[in-house]
C-alpha cells in the first residue's frame, strides 16, 4: 500500500485489499431509527398508507435510492472504484429488499421473496395493489354519499368518521372545497337535528369546517344537559303519589270494605261524585294520633263544662242523636293498587266504641 494513500472513514474497502477513495455510496444508518417506527406488516389492505410508511422508513435508513436506481454497470475493464460502488449498491439493495419483505404478511412474503432486487419487488407490489386501489375512488365516493348520522351515536364521533372519509377522498386526489364540506356535513345531520340544521342553513356568513364542528359540539352538550334535566323531572314526577280525596260513608254491605264518596281525584280511572270501596284503609287518627287526641280532649273539656244537672235531665237517647249528627273532620287514607287516597271519616264511630 502506498504511503500517500489514505483510507476514507466512510469509504468501503475492496475485498482485494485496495482502498476506494470516493464513492457515491453512503453507509446506511441502521441504528438511527427505533424499531417502533417500523411499519406494520402489509396484509393486502390500505396499500397506499403502508407504502408511504415503508418509504419513509427506508429513507431514514438511506436505502430508498435503490428503489429508483438500477445496478451500476461494471463494464469491460472495471476499476476498483467501480467495483466497490457495485458492491455497495448490492449491499444496499439486499438490505432494502429484505426490509420490504419483512414488512409483508407471511403469505405475501412467500410470494414476493423470489424477486431479484428491491426495485423489482417494489414495482411488482405497486402494479398489483395500486391497480386494485384504482377502484377505491368509487368506493370512497360511495361512502361519502351514503354517510348519514344517527341518534344512537354521538354527533362528534360521527363527525370524526366524516372527516376520515374526507381524508380518504383527498388521498385519492379528489379535491373538495371547504364550503362544500361544511354544507355536506350540515346535510348529514340526523332528522332530530332538523331545527338546528335549518338554523345553520339560513346563516349568511360562511363558516369554516372547524367552526361548524365547534357549534355542533356545543349544541350536543346543551341537548345532553336538557335531556338529563328532563329525565330528572320525569323521575321526580313519577315519584309523586296520586291522591283521591273522599268522604267516608259507611261500611259496605256484607263486606269488611269501606265506602267513600269521591270529591277530588288525581287518578283518571277514579271519577268525582262516585262511590268507591276498599278493604285496606288507614285512617288519619291512626297515622296522626296526636291531633285526634287533641280533638278528644277538646270534646271532653266541652262535656265537663256543661251543667251536670242538665245532663241528668236529658235522656241519653237524645244526647246520642245530637252526637250522631255532628261530624268532625277526620282524614283517612285508602290503598287502591299502588296509590294512597285521603279523605274524611265521622268521629262518631270511634266515640261509640269508647262509650
Amino acid at each position: 500500500m502506498a504511503a500517500s494513500e489514505t483510507i476514507p472513514e466512510s469509504g468501503p474497502v475492496h475485498p482485494s485489499g485496495g482502498t476506494v477513495y470516493a464513492t457515491p455510496y453512503v453507509a446506511p444508518a441502521h441504528g438511527s431509527v427505533g424499531l417502533g417506527e417500523r411499519p406494520e406488516k402489509f396484509n393486502e389492505k390500505d396499500f397506499k398508507r403502508w407504502q408511504q410508511k415503508m418509504l419513509f422508513y427506508l429513507t431514514t435508513l438511506n436505502l430508498a435510492r435503490v428503489l429508483q436506481e438500477d445496478a451500476p454497470d461494471l463494464g469491460e475493464n472495471p476499476d476498483r472504484q467501480t467495483v466497490a460502488a457495485v458492491d455497495a449498491w448490492k449491499h444496499s439493495d439486499f438490505l432494502c429488499k429484505n426490509y420490504i419483505l419483512n414488512g409483508l404478511d407471511n403469505a405475501l412474503y412467500n410470494v414476493y421473496s423470489p424477486m431479484v432486487n428491491a426495485k423489482a419487488l417494489w414495482e411488482s407490489l405497486e402494479r398489483k395493489y395500486k391497480t386494485e386501489d384504482a377502484g377505491s375512488k368509487k368506493f370512497v365516493v360511495g361512502k361519502f354519499l351514503d354517510f348519514k348520522m344517527v341518534d344512537s351515536k354521538t354527533v362528534i364521533s360521527q363527525v370524526q368518521e366524516f372527516q376520515l372519509i374526507l381524508h380518504d377522498i383527498h388521498a385519492e386526489g379528489m379535491v373538495l372545497g371547504e364550503s362544500f364540506q361544511v354544507a355536506a356535513l350540515i346535510e348529514k345531520l340526523s332528522p332530530t337535528w332538523k331545527d338546528f340544521k335549518n338554523y345553520l342553513k339560513h346563516k349568511r356568513k360562511e363558516m369554516k369546517l372547524e367552526d361548524l364542528i365547534v357549534r355542533l359540539r356545543i349544541e350536543e352538550d346543551n341537548r345532553q344537559s336538557e335531556k338529563k334535566a328532563c329525565n330528572y323531572h320525569q323521575e321526580a314526577k313519577a315519584n309523586v303519589v296520586e291522591q283521591v280525596d273522599g268522604i267516608f260513608i259507611r261500611y259496605a254491605s256484607h263486606s269488611s270494605a269501606y265506602r267513600f264518596l269521591v270529591h277530588k281525584s288525581e287518578i283518571d280511572d277514579i271519577h268525582v261524585n262516585t262511590i268507591m270501596e276498599t278493604r285496606n284503609a288507614h285512617f288519619f287518627e291512626d297515622v296522626f294520633p296526636y291531633k285526634v287526641a287533641q280533638e278528644r280532649n277538646s270534646l271532653e273539656r266541652t262535656s265537663m263544662d256543661q251543667d251536670p244537672s242538665q245532663e241528668e235531665d236529658e235522656p241519653r237517647r237524645s244526647k246520642r242523636a245530637r252526637m250522631s249528627t255532628s261530624f268532625v273532620s277526620s282524614q283517612f287514607s285508602i290503598h287502591v293498587g299502588d296509590c294512597w287516597h285521603w279523605g274524611f271519616k265521622p268521629i262518631v264511630e270511634k266515640l261509640e266504641k269508647q262509650l
